[in-house]
């Protein structure tokens, strides 16, 4: 059987569309994150003085960081991409440093030093109870719960954080938020910060959604 121009433009089309799509997911998807925290010991700032706050690394600096709900090139970044019951996105913490900061850079060990722990207190979401937030610690995961016990771990024993949707997770858009707290009392909580991560469907399943658009289409041209 002979395929049209016409279908076969609509055909290449759909699955230039689909693997373009798959491709950038995958990037965004790998897209670095590294983010760190301190203690803002500036008493010239009235409203952070003594709080934890939260920076974002670029390049050779950082940055305030609240959320990763960024477009392409800018500096805030992007969204993780997961694609449910396949793969899953990391939040590198290999740069915190429990340290004050000065002109946004992270110097000196923090005097006196803090008991700091990562709380995960809120997730957003159309499927919830299918997003796993988990740390690593040493050689093995905990599986974190808003208001659970797993994030109490020193900050310093976490080396990263996976954000993964199980099997037949509904796509869409998904948030978790967190925040930094000194067990200690001797620091002010860090502001609440969001972690956004997208499902997105199996590349596989995004071209055959294209090739079935284009047949659609194909079909309603010739009526």
């Amino acid at each position: 059987m002979k395929i049209s121009k016409l279908s076969q433009s609509l055909l290449r089309s759909g699955a230039v569309a689909a693997l373009v799509f798959a491709s950038s997911s995958a990037q965004r998807a790998d897209a670095a994150l590294h983010l760190a925290f301190g203690v803002d010991t500036n008493a010239g700032s009235p409203t952070t003085f003594n709080q934890i706050r939260v920076r974002d690394l670029h390049d050779d600096h950082y940055h305030g960081f609240t959320q990763n709900n960024g477009t392409a090139g800018s500096h805030v970044p992007e969204p993780f991409v997961v694609i449910p019951g396949s793969g899953m996105a990391t939040l590198d913490l290999a740069s915190m440093d429990i340290s004050p900061f000065s002109s946004s850079r992270y110097t000196t060990t923090l005097t006196p030093g803090g008991d700091f722990h990562l709380e995960l207190i809120g997730l957003t979401g159309i499927d919830t109870d299918n997003l796993i937030v988990r740390f690593w610690h040493d050689d093995h995961t905990h599986t974190m719960s808003v208001g659970g016990n797993a994030e109490h771990l020193s900050l310093a024993e976490i080396n990263k954080i996976d954000f993964a949707l199980a099997s037949g997770a509904g796509l869409g858009s998904y948030s978790a938020q967190f925040r930094i707290v000194d067990e200690g009392e001797t620091y002010i909580t860090s502001p609440t910060f969001t972690i956004h991560v997208n499902a997105v469907p199996e590349p596989s399943a995004a071209l055959l959604g294209a090739a079935a658009l284009g047949f659609g289409i194909l079909r309603r041209r010739r009526r």
